[in-house]
Order: C-alpha cells, then sequence, then structure tokens
C-alpha cells in the first residue's frame, strides 16, 4: 500500500496489473506504476472492484477543489483472488488529505492435527 501520486487511470486497458474502475486519466508516475506492477508479477487492487467514485478518491485538494485516486494497494497476483473488496473510507478521521483505503480479503483456517493418542 503506498502514496505514489500517480495516476493510472480509468476504463479497460490491456495493462497487466490494472483493473478496469480505476480514475482519471493516466500521468507519468502511473505509468511507472505500472510499469513496476507488470516487472513485479503485482496487480493494483483498487482497480479491480467497482464501487461509486467516492469510494474511489483516494486524496482531496485543500478546499475540495479536486479529487483523484493516487493511493493505491498493491498485491502479487498470486494473492488476487483472496480478496473481496477494495475501497476507501471518506469519514475515516485520520488528519490528513488523504482517505484511507482497506481491503476485505477472506482466508482459510486450518485446524492443526494434534498427534497425541490417549
Amino acid at each position: 500500500m503506498g502514496d505514489f501520486n500517480a495516476k493510472v487511470g480509468e476504463g479497460a486497458s490491456k495493462r497487466q496489473g490494472l483493473g478496469p474502475y480505476g480514475l482519471g486519466v493516466r500521468n507519468e508516475r502511473g505509468e511507472t506504476l505500472l510499469n513496476f506492477c507488470e516487472a513485479n508479477d503485482m496487480m493494483i487492487l483498487n482497480t479491480w472492484y467497482q464501487q461509486h467514485p467516492r469510494r474511489r478518491y483516494t486524496w482531496i485538494s485543500p478546499g475540495d477543489r479536486c479529487r483523484n485516486q493516487i493511493d493505491y494497494m498493491l498485491v502479487q497476483k498470486t494473492w488476487h483472488s483472496s480478496f473481496i473488496k477494495c475501497k476507501t473510507k471518506p469519514g475515516a478521521d485520520c488528519d490528513t488529505d488523504h482517505i484511507l483505503v482497506v481491503a476485505k480479503m477472506k482466508l482459510k483456517s486450518y485446524r492443526k492435527k494434534s498427534d497425541n493418542k490417549r
């Protein structure tokens, strides 16, 4: 997870690791982030889950003049199927101009078999 100050853009893309639900227009840092994801077999989790735009903004400018998606959660592709959703929490009290990004993950638990014989 990070404050990349990158805009990866919206809409379907042939770029590996980028989902169809980004925001805005891709900038140079967005291109660099996508290259990093491709080189490291990662996905930008925020862009794979359909959410209302207010659940995708991660930064609001002072005075609320501009809103952008510039913070992302990156995950290895092998872990992608373990996530259920990824969105922002606009009302979270974080004392910053950035908005909290959260993801919900499903985990399987297994009971350890004991070797104790009675």
